[in-house]
């Protein structure tokens, strides 16, 4: 089969595994997702463009082993709801809700941004906000719901129990919201060198 031919076969395939998820999604409520939305296409001249690849059991395995306890938390529901890290970041308890005994219902409102050096909006400083990291809206502009379930759901429920709503849910040992370099140099850089 030619290239293109083969492009346009991979396309008209994905197209139609596209519409079965999404009314198995929207339609029916098998899914809080549509896991074709994240495909990467071959583009009509047959150009692949960046490979995602995912972690294989052990090789997560090995890396949250090499990461400090206090961020496994943290790592596993990135893993597991592939929000942004500004997303992530931003969470607080008001924005989960549990349907039942091993679901989280995450709600994607706001995330950390960093402020132009000459943004001379006011800091909120009530909210974790300084001159240098600022809360907004999510990257895509609209809030959405994530979908948490299993053991990662019942830790998390665990972890934020004791709450106030207004708390941030992954936090610093000082209390500090993470933030990605802080994250970066403190977790992932000694995680990486172990």
């Amino acid at each position: 089969m030619a290239h293109a031919a083969l492009t346009k076969s991979i396309r008209n395939r994905h197209g139609l595994m596209f519409s079965i998820l999404m009314h198995g999604q929207k339609r029916l409520g098998l899914r809080p997702d549509n896991p074709a939305e994240l495909t990467r296409l071959p583009s009509k001249d047959g150009e692949l463009g960046r490979q995602v690849r995912f972690f294989q059991h052990d090789e997560w395995a090995l890396l949250r082993s090499c990461l400090s306890c206090d961020v496994h938390l943290l790592v596993d529901i990135a893993l597991a709801t592939r929000m942004r890290w500004g997303e992530l970041a931003a969470l607080r308890r008001e924005d989960l809700s549990f349907p039942d005994a091993e679901t989280v219902r995450i709600h994607v409102v706001r995330a950390w941004s960093k402020r132009a050096p000459d943004e001379d909006s006011l800091v909120s400083h009530a909210a974790g906000e300084n001159r240098t990291w600022k809360l907004g809206p999510p990257k895509s502009r609209r809030s959405r719901h994530v979908v948490v379930r299993g053991q990662d759901a019942v830790r998390l429920r665990e972890a934020v129990a004791l709450l106030t709503p207004n708390t941030y849910v992954f936090r610093t040992a000082e209390g500090n919201p993470w933030r990605y370099p802080d994250f970066h140099s403190d977790r992932w850089v000694p995680a990486r060198n172990e």
